[in-house]
């Protein structure tokens, strides 16, 4: 009697898949690669100086993706700092998993929503973590870090002082 391995999922690819959705899977493994990359790229070629919501300038912008790029950047890494490299590591895992065909299981949108639901709130829990490193380890030097809300960012900081002083 032959045994299935534990490992064999039902998202695993099969005999029974066509080529066509075989390719689909692939090509949205590739769009949420790229995805990932564009918001590594906004963020790597973040200026402060740049045009944004709490900037305002004439000049264009410098970063790789235009204004765009810089309204993203500047409003991730103002809110959560380093914590904003996050949502482009997890769309590089889920788009690797579409393009080796393990996708993420037979979800419901519900079930989607709710992974979601949790890196948003892993976004601000990131953030204060990274924000809480200067504040207990005074000794040591505050990294360098191109916003002043801090390499937690705003929310990070907010939460890890507060978090603190609490304790």
């Amino acid at each position: 009697m032959a045994r299935t391995s534990p490992l064999n999922t039902s998202s695993s690819p099969t005999p029974h898949k066509s080529g066509l959705r075989l390719r689909m899977e692939e090509g949205g493994g590739v769009g949420l690669c790229l995805l990932a990359c564009a918001l590594l790229a906004a963020l790597l070629t973040y200026n402060p100086t740049d045009p944004s919501f709490n900037t305002a300038t004439n000049q264009p912008p410098t970063n790789l993706l235009g204004t765009t790029g810089a309204l993203i950047a500047d409003t991730l890494l103002q809110g959560i700092g380093l914590g904003a490299t996050l949502p482009a590591l997890i769309l590089m895992a889920w788009g690797w998993r579409f393009m080796s065909h393990r996708l993420l299981g037979h979800e419901t949108w519900m079930t989607f929503g709710m992974r979601v639901a949790a890196i948003m709130c892993l976004l601000p829990v990131s953030g204060a973590l990274l924000a809480a490193i200067p504040l207990l380890f005074t000794a040591l030097p505050a990294p360098e870090w191109p916003t002043q809300a801090g390499i937690g960012g705003g929310v990070g900081h907010s939460i890890a002082q507060t978090s603190i002083s609490a304790g």
